[in-house]
């Protein structure tokens, strides 16, 4: 055990003994599954929020580009953009467009029953 330097403290509590930590059998480790589709989720978000009709072509591509590669990664963008679309109806049709140019660059994936 360690005591606390001396701080600005009442007089009875100038020599608290502190216990050492110890390290857990089953430390946390995270999900990187999860993390690495949230990283991509934040992408998109970033991209979405610079889209412009003047940037299309290139943030489009920007957006193929972070890889739809599960159906978890295909949901999270379709709902990012359909969030975008309702929220900025001024450019719903740049949003239908990104739609039908993403569909086409997106791999298939089955449909599980």
């Amino acid at each position: 055990k360690k005591s606390l330097p001396p701080m600005n403290m009442p007089p009875g509590m100038m020599h608290i003994e502190v216990p050492k930590l110890h390290k857990s059998e089953n430390k946390y480790t995270i999900n990187t599954d999860v993390e690495e589709d949230e990283k991509k989720k934040r992408s998109v978000r970033s991209i979405l929020n610079k889209l412009t009709p003047d940037n299309f072509e290139k943030l489009t591509q920007q957006i193929i580009d972070v890889g739809i590669d599960t159906p978890s990664m295909l949901a999270n963008i379709i709902e990012l953009v359909f969030e975008k679309a309702l929220a900025e109806p001024t450019f719903c049709e740049l949003y239908a467009n990104l739609c039908v140019k993403a569909s086409a660059a997106a791999p298939e994936f089955e449909i599980e029953t």
